[in-house]
């Protein structure tokens, strides 16, 4: 069953399908090592990959647990990067955040200001209770990205996942609905 893929703004950002207009960024984004060093460390290996991805992400189906969006300018000159929610639950009405941005966005506050958007969606359209972020502990601006987006450490999940041959360690982070609507 085919569904209208949801699409908001923030101040300065539009979220919205991947496309295939995205593919040159979306393969420059997840073919490139610094970036992909803190996402399971496996990149992109050709332009087809990127076609692929398109096909994969743009389309919305709300029994699917993924939600990703393209975040762009408002105008949808400038492709920033992707974010969105992993392991949906809707019975549960929780999910995990996550996102890349192109190298020459990081440390301009784009992230902040995505991962804010995100998590209203999150919890004021999708009706989420719990948002959880997974970050390796040596991604620094990760974490300090989720620690200014006021989600409380839960811990570390030790050896939780094999990146190519190593075992990496996540922190676990959780933002309730109630402690959003406060700040906000």
């Amino acid at each position: 069953m085919m569904h209208a893929f949801p699409t908001f703004e923030t101040e300065h950002f539009s979220f919205g399908p991947v496309t295939y207009e995205d593919v040159p960024n979306l393969y420059t984004l997840f073919s490139d090592q610094e970036t992909m060093k803190f996402d399971g460390g496996q990149t992109m290996q050709s332009m087809d990959e990127a076609y692929q991805f398109v096909q994969y992400f743009s389309v919305y189906n709300p029994e699917f647990p993924v939600l990703r969006w393209a975040i762009r300018s408002k105008d949808g000159r400038i492709f920033y990067g992707t974010g969105g929610f992993y392991k949906i639950n809707l019975q549960h009405r929780r999910a995990e955040i996550g996102g890349e941005l192109l190298k020459q966005h990081w440390s301009k506050g784009v992230a902040t200001e995505a991962m804010s958007g995100i998590v209203n969606y999150g919890f004021n359209v999708l009706r989420l209770n719990r948002i959880m972020a997974m970050v390796a502990p040596d991604n620094k601006a990760a974490n300090a990205l989720i620690n200014k987006g006021f989600f409380k450490r839960e811990g570390c999940l030790r050896q939780w996942e094999k990146w190519g041959d190593r075992w990496v360690d996540l922190n676990i982070y959780s933002l309730l609905q109630e402690e959003w609507r406060k700040i906000k």
